[in-house]
């Protein structure tokens, strides 16, 4: 039988399991979400503007250049975001950041293969899928692809790392604790979920199967960083399939223009062929979700 135990004490995330700080402040969840859209959409993008133009004042910059693309367009707007969410912690939470990065330090690499291969497992499941009973007409590995070309990819591949971890420290690490202040670990995956969700759908204004996919992918991924109390796993896991997606296969919009490893059939640009917006992708992620669901309070036991 599950552990349906919903009393706060017991819950994993701000249990001394993880040793977070109490937060002297624990809004009730339209409160939170005024906070997140604030982050985002306020502070994040004044606080981004000013040093890009510090760091224009003082550097020439080669606006074509890739890096400079990568630092503009990965970097420094969730950098922002998690340095106005560190502020925010420290001025009106006054608690301690060593919460934000919980697992960080427990076998960095091994963490990171973890998330790897879970990444790489879930993206063949759901490619497999979709090339059966879906849209995908071929798969052609990119014959014209250079070694010039592998190292760019490298390089965007760390910018992607770098951008997810910045995000995942806010969804995950402050969001869930912070709403677990005032519900219990289940409500708080499904409310964080929720908000999540709803950013995503504002940034990119997609519908249908899709938004219900990026809600059930968040839940999922949520449960993996419950699970094994890392957020490196969660990091690694997110930003392989991230990057898998727009820069090895091809088959989502890619925000940095270069070369992909492989082609498919399906138009990037258009949301609607997109992989996650097939109900065939939504079973799979509803279903590996109910499983590490069972895992994760098979293993709170």
């Amino acid at each position: 039988m599950l552990n349906y135990n919903l009393n706060h004490n017991n819950m994993d995330f701000n249990s001394n399991n993880i040793g977070t700080d109490e937060s002297k402040f624990k809004p009730r969840f339209y409160v939170v979400f005024i906070i997140v859209l604030s982050i985002y959409y306020f502070f994040s993008p004044i606080l981004s503007q000013i040093i890009s133009n510090f760091l224009k004042s003082k550097f020439n910059f080669n606006e074509l250049n890739l890096l400079y693309e990568l630092f503009y367009k990965l970097f420094l707007p969730n950098f922002s975001i998690l340095l106005i969410l560190i502020i925010y912690i420290l001025v009106i939470e006054e608690r301690k950041l060593n919460f934000l990065f919980v697992g960080i330090k427990e076998n960095f690499l091994f963490s990171n293969i973890k998330g790897l291969i879970l990444s790489i497992i879930f993206l063949f499941l759901l490619v497999s899928v979709f090339i059966i009973k879906d849209k995908v007409l071929f798969l052609k590995f990119n014959t014209e692809i250079s070694f010039i070309n592998l190292l760019q990819l490298l390089v965007v591949f760390i910018f992607v790392y770098i951008q997810t971890f910045f995000l995942e420290i806010l969804y995950k690490s402050w969001l869930i604790n912070i709403l677990n202040f005032r519900y219990n670990i289940y409500l708080s995956l499904f409310l964080a979920s929720l908000l999540y969700t709803f950013i995503y759908f504002i940034n990119y204004q997609r519908v249908g199967i899709y938004l219900i996919y990026i809600f059930v992918f968040n839940i999922f991924l949520s449960i993996i960083f419950l699970m094994y109390k890392n957020i490196i796993i969660t990091v690694s896991l997110h930003a392989t399939y991230k990057f898998f997606k727009q820069y090895v296969l091809s088959i989502e919009d890619k925000p940095i223009k270069l070369n992909s490893i492989f082609y498919t059939g399906m138009d990037s640009n258009n949301f609607i062929y997109n992989i996650e917006n097939s109900k065939y992708s939504l079973i799979i992620i509803i279903i590996l979700t109910i499983i590490v669901f069972i895992l994760y309070n098979s293993k709170k036991k």
